[in-house]
């Protein structure tokens, strides 16, 4: 039975711990659930299926409504060497599941957060790749229409943080090509990645990475370059470990996060001539929009 909640507080949706309250949260267990949810949401204006919540910011308005996705979007299983896991599915789970399987191909992914849904609806990754480069198709059901389709990567469009699939559809589930090695190095891999991403990204409540790398740079060196490293503001702080993070510190404000974030942007803009472009995704009523 889809399970309904009134008047959630959106900051336990989010990894910024930010955001009003959620008018109606819906949790889908099965198709069935998720065509009925989106049903109930059709008619209002600002709502989304989420995922863990790690790339984005509700605004401190709320939203009209979100959908979760548990139960059937949750499994995962493989035949020979291609995974398939639900569109729910945490991407660290998915890791080491390949990991026990002795199938290798998402080690570059670990550490990072996020659902497997959300990580291809943003095309995230490290530096060397993008999870769409290993995907070999995905479900999706259309938000309009209910229709739920499987395509292969030559039916949308993608590039760096960036799928087409994103506003229209929402994703069921993702089918990944990977390559049989030894389980022991699989595992030394993940470890080298995970070591790395400990060592490098910063504790507390954030989104991740706020702007896109420009090509061939590093986002974060630029803001550090620029001295804005360790700045902080109304309960903010641009990490003093990682230049591309805003820590919320406390009872920040969806508000503030937009107001840090075109600071630093016109900072850098101003002092290196570069156009930073936010990666995180705003969600809800906004002041200025």
């Amino acid at each position: 039975m889809l399970q309904k909640f009134k008047n959630f507080d959106g900051k336990n949706l989010t990894t910024f711990k930010i955001g009003g309250e959620v008018k109606k949260l819906l949790i889908a267990s099965s198709i069935k659930e998720l065509k009925e949810a989106i049903e109930i949401l059709s008619h209002e204006k600002k709502w989304l299926i989420l995922g863990a919540g790690s790339n984005i910011l509700i605004s401190d308005k709320g939203l009209d409504g979100a959908i979760k996705l548990k139960g059937d979007f949750l499994k995962i299983a493989h035949h020979e060497n291609v995974i398939s896991c639900g569109g729910g599915t945490f991407g660290s789970a998915v890791i080491k599941y390949a990991e026990n399987q002795s199938l290798s191909g998402m080690e570059p992914f670990s550490g990072l957060p996020g659902t497997i849904g959300g990580w291809i609806a943003t095309n995230c990754g490290p530096k060397e790749m993008n999870i769409i480069d290993i995907l070999k198709s995905v479900t999706v059901i259309n938000k309009k229409t209910l229709e739920v389709r499987t395509l292969r990567k030559n039916d949308f469009k993608y590039g760096y943080r960036y799928c087409s699939l994103k506003n229209q559809y929402g994703i069921i589930e993702a089918n990944f090509e990977l390559q049989n090695k030894q389980k022991e190095k699989i595992k030394q891999e993940n470890q080298k990645y995970m070591k790395y991403r400990l060592s490098t990204q910063p504790k507390g409540s954030s989104v991740g990475c706020i702007f896109k790398n420009p090509k061939g740079e590093s986002a974060g060196k630029i803001i550090d370059s620029c001295g804005l490293k360790g700045f902080k503001m109304k309960n903010l702080q641009i990490s003093k470990t990682h230049g591309n993070f805003i820590i919320n510190q406390g009872k920040s404000k969806a508000e503030d996060v937009f107001e840090m974030i075109e600071m630093i942007k016109k900072n850098v803009f101003s002092k290196t001539g570069i156009k930073l472009t936010a990666e995180v995704e705003k969600i809800g009523h906004f002041n200025h929009d």
